[in-house]
């Protein structure tokens, strides 16, 4: 048994799946001389130490400033805010500089770009991108009572999925053999794919529990959502991201746990609606669940466990908007059983739906900038630090996740809440979205 999964882990299968898709390794460019990549590396190195350096001063210093707060202090700190602020500045310029120089080094050819493009589609179908987008534009345009029992399950099997990544701790496939296209995830754990969770708990979700509520060919929606999820789960081996292991057992965290959620989803969403205390019980749960979260063990920043709080703080805002409006009675049950007809969109509902996005995302971004302003602020002044840049709070984990936990739990609410609350005082709500339970 343990072959099967060794020979699933190969990264020369992922290669190969590569090759019969077009990507072909070239050989790199002439090598870097002192004015290229072997000065940016040791410029990148010497940064990367300074700002060890510097973070491990201010730790120094905010441990001694809660005794010893002086004016002179005060002075340094100015000092030092612009000293970090100067590094800042130009580490960020090297790294842009050298990663533009990396760029003109690929190690391999694109020979189908049909395919590159269907699979960097997947590719988005599972990331961040894809929820922040897709998530409020279903709310606002479809059905928010579909969706919303799809978040059920996708916060509890993402909450699975990344936890099982620093449990096993499997790494991504080595380049060479495997040649990557995607670096965004390259320094989390491989074992299991999020990503497949992803592509196969939305579209599969979307199509159960919309069968039963709107009349439309479901052998249509069954291929639609089938072809959703080939397009994730392969884009995780062509973008060099994945172990055909990691896909697998992604894919069969959602082959367990759909089932055993789906018999009691519509009870669950119903006393989440209704129970007063549901909110508190939510929150009290998502801090539970980071709490307990495991460590990556990664020595180097790793966005896990940020993701991770995103990806909870999303699930627990869906839940409490959606309690909010069904207890102060903005949304109730419809008084016409299911199955319903499908609205095919006129031109005026078309234009009104995009009016609703462009509003809304301008909402979810208000609130996004406001709400991690406020956050960093309390922030420095409880920790007595200068202004945090994103390279220095990245490597606290508390600072990081407090403010996403704050960030992303209100605009889940807003996309709920106050959006819908936007649209009925312009006149341009959806209608149908009152009965949505």
């Amino acid at each position: 048994m343990w072959w099967i999964v060794q020979a699933l882990k190969d990264p020369v299968l992922v290669w190969k799946f590569q090759e019969y898709f077009g990507i072909v390794k070239v050989k790199p460019g002439p090598p870097a001389t002192e004015n290229g990549n072997d000065l940016c590396s040791s410029n990148i190195e010497s940064v990367l130490e300074i700002q060890k350096m510097l973070h491990e001063n201010h730790k120094v210093n905010g441990d001694c400033c809660a005794e010893h707060i002086q004016e002179k202090d005060v002075l340094d700190a100015t000092k030092q805010r612009k000293f970090a602020h100067t590094l800042k500045q130009s580490s960020d310029d090297l790294f842009s500089s050298c990663s533009d120089s990396d760029s003109e080094q690929k190690d391999y050819e694109v020979r189908n770009w049909f395919w590159y493009y269907a699979f960097s589609l997947g590719g988005f179908l599972g990331s961040p991108g894809f929820y922040i987008t897709f998530f409020p534009f279903w709310f606002w345009n479809v059905d928010a009572a579909v969706l919303r029992r799809v978040i059920i399950i996708w916060t509890v099997a993402m909450y699975i999925g990344q936890s099982m990544k620093n449990i096993v701790r499997w790494p991504r496939p080595p380049s060479p053999p495997v040649v990557k296209l995607e670096k965004r995830f390259a320094l989390e754990h491989g074992m299991p794919s999020t990503h497949a969770i992803v592509g196969v708990i939305v579209p599969m979700g979307i199509l159960y529990f919309t069968s039963g509520r709107y009349i439309y060919s479901f052998p249509l929606g069954l291929f639609i959502a089938i072809t959703w999820s080939l397009l994730v789960c392969g884009s995780r081996l062509y973008l060099g991201m994945h172990t055909a292991a990691d896909v697998l057992v992604g894919v069969a965290i959602v082959g367990v746990l759909m089932p055993l959620m789906i018999p009691v989803i519509d009870d669950l969403d119903l006393f989440i609606l209704s129970n007063p205390y549901s909110p508190i019980i939510i929150i009290s749960l998502v801090i539970v669940a980071m709490i307990i979260y495991p460590d990556s063990g990664k020595d180097t920043w790793c966005s896990s466990r940020a993701d991770t709080v995103m990806i909870v703080c999303v699930g627990a805002g869906v839940l409490v908007g959606s309690a909010i409006n069904y207890q102060w009675e903005y949304i109730h049950p419809s008084p016409y059983p299911p199955p319903y007809s499908i609205v095919w969109p006129t031109f005026d509902m078309v234009g009104l739906s995009l009016l609703r996005m462009a509003i809304g995302l301008m909402i979810l971004l208000a609130t996004k900038a406001t709400v991690k302003w406020l956050c960093l602020a309390i922030l420095e002044a409880i920790f007595l630090r200068r202004p945090f840049s994103p390279s220095l709070w990245r490597q606290d984990v508390a600072i990081e996740c407090t403010y996403k936990f704050f960030t992303y739990l209100l605009i889940a609410i807003n996309t709920l809440f106050l959006c819908p609350a936007v649209f009925i005082i312009l006149n341009i709500e959806r209608p149908l979205w009152y009965t949505e339970v």
